[in-house]
């Protein structure tokens, strides 16, 4: 209630609390047992939701959470980018597909989800106004992925991999090893490029974020969180190269003496296999499950609906494929999910939605010849890690409704919007420079 009160004074108040029904969703902890539920995340939207029309309204000038001289509200953010026209023609899309749904109630809830990502999307162009509102979020994001390492590493789950639920849709191993991927590249961000003492809270929950990834025993999560470091390698500020270089090792060291574990090195033995040796079960049935889903696409060009695929696989599977007590079979893919569930129109707007960032990261890297700040560079290798991480990860799993991959791509125009305000300031003080001179 605190949360939703300090909202009105600015919405990055809201996203906090946001991110705290989510990281502390109340129906998945013992203390929220008995409490009435209240649509927790909904209501704290729409509580941020009214506080963004309050100030852009002009119903506040003060803006506690400011570094600038200037009232950040008064920016003006747009909704204007790519990305979010991508995001909205999706949405747009799967309630155009409402009549032929294969499945109409997980359709209907799909339509719900998207619908709800669309304007997060909007809530989080408004409330991270400034690089001072980006900090909190990634802050709040490494806290709460490091209270979940906490949770993993006191739960009893012996020799089995984490399955347990820590928040919404975050309810499997490879969703965890997804999330903690990116929280890790989110709390590095901070330690390389925040000139706080507070960047130190992020660096202190990255051994637990880490260790959250060797628990949940995702080989996708394994191979995200390599890509994910490449990423940062990659993208990271060029002037803190020495830096990323020794983060780096350092990480390597600290997940190779975590990732100790009988059960971990036999999970991600099944990785490679020899000539002789079958593959392990669930790594050959994404042939067969890849081979249906195609075959599903070419049937239906303009998709299934949202989880579609699932009622419709035992007309596309061998039955061996299938699970056994259901009878039925999910894309193992992203990618797939996309093809079978949303058709042609689907698979255009989410390529089209990775390339544009894509595109947007590689353009702000090149900006470091120019001397963009290390912050700066650190925050688009953190949104490059975490996009990375969601790719690779995607091979392996359907992520279409992981909300760490809505959230990475919301931040690209939002970090782009403060690299366009370095650009402009950078370019004013160049022609005064010369002024002053002549």
């Amino acid at each position: 209630m605190s949360g939703l009160g300090l909202s009105f004074l600015h919405p990055l108040f809201g996203v906090l609390t946001y991110l705290w029904t989510f990281y502390e969703y109340p129906e998945m902890r013992w203390w929220g047992t008995g409490l009435t539920d209240v649509r927790w995340s909904l209501t704290a939207g729409i509580i941020t939701l009214i506080s963004v029309a309050i100030h852009r309204g002009g119903g506040s000038d003060a803006d506690p959470m400011s570094e600038s001289q200037h009232n950040a509200m008064s920016v003006r953010p747009k909704l204007s980018s790519t990305g979010f026209y991508c995001l909205t023609a999706y949405a747009v899309w799967m309630w155009i597909q409402t009549p032929w749904a294969a499945d109409a109630n997980a359709h209907y809830s799909g339509c719900m989800l998207f619908t709800k990502y669309v304007a997060l999307w909007a809530l989080l162009q408004f409330a991270l106004s400034d690089v001072a509102k980006i900090r909190w979020f990634l802050l709040a994001n490494a806290i709460g992925a490091g209270v979940w390492g906490v949770m993993m590493w006191q739960s009893d789950i012996g020799l089995e991999r984490m399955e347990i639920p820590l928040g919404p849709g975050v309810e499997d191993s490879n969703t965890i090893g997804l999330h903690m991927a990116t929280c890790a590249a989110f709390a590095g961000a901070l330690v390389i490029g925040w000139r706080s003492r507070l960047r130190w809270t992020a660096g202190a929950a990255v051994p637990f974020i880490m260790n959250g990834v060797v628990l949940a025993g995702s080989r996708g999560g394994v191979l995200g969180l390599a890509g994910a470091s490449a990423a940062v390698l990659l993208f990271g500020p060029r002037q803190r190269k020495i830096v990323l270089v020794g983060a780096a090792i350092a990480g390597l060291a600290l997940f190779a003496r975590l990732a100790r574990s009988e059960t971990f090195t036999n999970r991600m033995s099944t990785v490679q296999v020899s000539g002789d040796e079958p593959l392990e079960g669930s790594a050959a049935s994404r042939f067969y499950i890849a081979q249906g889903n195609w075959a599903m696409f070419l049937d239906h060009p303009l998709g299934v609906g949202h989880r579609g695929d699932i009622p419709l696989s035992p007309q596309y599977m061998p039955d061996f494929i299938l699970d056994p007590e259901a009878g039925v079979r999910a894309a193992h893919a992203t990618i797939f999910a996309v093809l079978t569930n949303q058709g042609v129109p689907g698979i255009i707007f989410f390529v089209v939605l990775h390339v544009w960032a894509a595109y947007t990261l590689v353009r702000m890297w090149f900006l470091d010849k120019r001397g963009l700040p290390p912050e700066l560079g650190a925050f688009r290798a953190a949104i490059a890690a975490g996009l990375v991480a969601y790719v690779i990860c995607g091979m392996f799993s359907n992520y279409i409704k992981a909300e760490i991959g809505i959230w990475c791509f919301a931040l690209v125009p939002i970090l782009q919007r403060e690299v366009s305000r370095w650009e402009n300031e950078h370019s004013e003080g160049s022609v005064i420079a010369l002024e002053g001179t002549g």
